[in-house]
């Protein structure tokens, strides 16, 4: 079975073929169209495979766009011209679009129709779609004032099925003046190129000395169209460079639950600020990062309402920088009750790795994960002896990170002899005394403090 169409008044064709339990369709330009790469599909059965055929077909053909069926003249391109100032719509396509993130006919049919109507979202979704990324990037730095407005340079764009699923954005100042965080995501969220936006990752909104603060970020999100479909959000684009970690205030992020499809958060500050209690139901992964983590922070978590989270990374770290956590603090979680689904936990860069080796295998927590990691830390001989003497406890787990830790090549020896699954292949170096005398006392740190 074959269908082969053009949509008039475009330059754009495809051809969708089932044999038996095989679909082949092709997409691409009339004036190029013997090089259009060639999408296949194997399905369970001929059955399955018919059924996925009829669907794909009505995708391509149930708009109310005229097509051309008979033979073409490929010599021939019709002319098609771009208007940069168009802007369309069909929330219809747009919805077939946002529910099926992982299939790309209903955005090619997408690209297509906003080809057909002169939009300029369309040649650049179809220039990726026919995986033509140096072309796709030429042509979005020509129509740069049309797609982008004034935000070009200050975003940075992911694509997925020819269209933009994620944007990391930062400040940037030009023509003496600086175009602040919240007002670049407000602009940028505002313009059609963003429509299909998910997974949004910033830099600093302020390099000054505790002056950062995303909470102003967080409500430019909230007030855009965007809000009830991103699923991702990293707050941590930055580096020494930019600002030390413990400089960095994270502002007041309690409005965050006001984000229903959130799936990912990140977080890298060493000053913190006020995030609250998460009642984050779809929340599967949370990455906290500092160099000195505040207890009230745990506190909040163990309040926390994270049915769906799986994976749970903590950067304790040191008391030289405000990481007063303790063990004590960490019980709630431990105790599994606020992370109920949890597969991974993180406990890492903590002065507590030892202590935390016996209150792990204690914990109602443990036996559930999957994957642990208390890398970057401070084990020494008694967190590996701990490891060794509890080594049942551990022994379900399929991996064990221990790298940057501060064990000996004999103790590492030990711990990969009990449990196997341990990864401890970095451990950093450490001043002996020689000739036989007792090891020079050394002070051990985490790995990221300041």
């Amino acid at each position: 079975m074959r269908i082969f169409r053009r949509y008039a008044n475009a330059h754009r064709m495809f051809e969708v073929v089932l044999e038996e339990r095989v679909i082949r369709r092709k997409v691409g330009l009339v004036a190029s169209w013997s090089d259009a790469s060639l999408d296949t599909e194997h399905h369970r059965s001929p059955i399955a495979a018919r059924a996925a055929y009829d669907a794909m077909c009505r995708v391509y053909t149930e708009r109310a766009i005229p097509l051309v069926a008979e033979e073409i003249d490929e010599t021939v391109a019709p002319v098609h011209v771009v208007d940069p100032t168009t802007v369309a719509t069909d929330p219809e396509l747009e919805a077939q679009c946002l529910a099926s993130p992982d299939s790309p006919a209903p955005w090619s049919v997408y690209a297509d129709w906003l080809m057909a109507a002169g939009d300029p979202r369309g040649p650049l979704a179809a220039l990726h779609l026919a995986g033509k990324t140096t072309e796709a990037a030429d042509y979005l730095s020509s129509h740069a004032e049309a797609l982008l407005g004034g935000f070009a340079d200050a975003v940075e764009l992911t694509w997925r099925h020819g269209f933009a699923i994620g944007a990391r954005i930062k400040v940037v100042e030009r023509d003496d003046r600086t175009f602040e965080l919240e007002e670049s995501t407000a602009g940028f969220l505002a313009l059609p190129i963003a429509r299909f936006v998910r997974a949004l990752r910033f830099g600093l909104a302020d390099r000054e000395v505790e002056a950062n603060d995303w909470g102003p970020t967080l409500d430019a999100i909230l007030a855009a169209p965007q809000a009830a479909q991103i699923t991702e959000l990293r707050f941590d684009d930055y580096s020494s460079d930019d600002n030390e970690i413990s400089w960095t205030p994270f502002g007041d992020l309690t409005a965050i639950v006001g984000l229903p499809a959130l799936e990912v958060l990140h977080i890298r500050s060493g000053l913190g600020g006020t995030l609250g209690p998460l009642a984050l139901p779809a929340l599967r992964k949370y990455v906290r990062i500092s160099g000195g983590l505040d207890p009230r922070e745990l506190t909040d978590l163990a309040d926390s309402t994270l049915p769906g989270l799986e994976f749970l990374e903590l950067w304790l770290g040191t008391p030289a920088y405000q990481g007063d956590v303790t063990v004590a603090d960490l019980a709630p979680i431990l105790a599994g009750t606020v992370v109920p689904a949890l597969r991974h936990l993180g406990l890492v860069n903590t002065m507590l790795t030892d202590e935390l080796v016996p209150a792990l295998a204690r914990s109602a927590l443990l036996p559930r994960l999957a994957t642990l990691d208390l890398s970057r830390g401070t084990m020494t001989a008694q967190g590996a002896a701990a490891l060794v003497a509890h080594a049942v406890a551990f022994r379900h787990l399929t991996a064990v990170d221990l790298d940057d830790n501060h064990l000996t090549p004999a103790e590492v020896e030990r711990v990969c002899a009990a449990l196997p699954q341990v990864h401890s292949a970095s451990q950093r170096d450490e001043e002996r005394a020689g000739d036989g005398e007792a090891e020079a006392e050394v002070e051990r740190f985490v790995a990221l403090g300041e």
